[in-house]
């Protein structure tokens, strides 16, 4: 899967999408190392961002590279894949927001809000219409939730134990 992560470089805004190699097989804790030094390690320290950093594509002007962005989006499918991968995860929670929908770069991209007083968590998957159907897509919230609601909150105790 990628993250989708927002840095600024050279006095410029970018998003650029942090690929987290077989999520599943990894700890929260694991998962919650890549996203933060995505995020805040210097670019140049992050491997995944350096090829970005080193090619030409990052030293043309800003309206070329989103012309050329758009294009990889939009005119070849599996070029798409490969840049934004198929599952994405993004989420403004840390903000105090929620993004209800936001762009749909890949396949699916889950998102959620803050966790409310009541311990409850929106959660939203936004799809592609042309590969997945709702039915589909409300089988995969189900599983989320088990997920969310088993697994997850086991390594969340385990985590909070071990900090006590």
């Amino acid at each position: 899967g990628r993250v989708a992560v927002h840095r600024k470089m050279d006095g410029e805004r970018w998003l650029l999408f942090a690929r987290i190699e077989k999520p599943e097989s990894l700890s929260l804790t694991e998962i919650q190392q890549l996203i933060m030094q995505a995020q805040f390690a210097p670019p140049a320290e992050v491997p995944q961002f350096q090829l970005k950093l080193r090619s030409q594509y990052s030293r043309l002007p800003k309206l070329l590279r989103m012309i050329l962005w758009w294009s990889a989006l939009n005119l070849s499918g599996s070029l798409r894949a490969g840049m934004v991968g198929t599952v994405g995860l993004t989420s403004v929670a840390a903000f105090g927001a929620t993004s209800i929908h936001p762009p749909c770069l890949g396949n699916i991209v889950i998102t959620s809000g803050p966790v409310g007083d009541d311990g409850k968590l929106r959660v939203t998957f936004v799809y592609d219409h042309r590969v997945f159907d709702g039915t589909t897509i409300a089988e995969y919230l189900a599983l989320f939730e088990a997920a969310l609601n088993n697994e997850i909150c086991v390594q969340l105790e385990e985590l909070k134990a071990a900090s006590l």
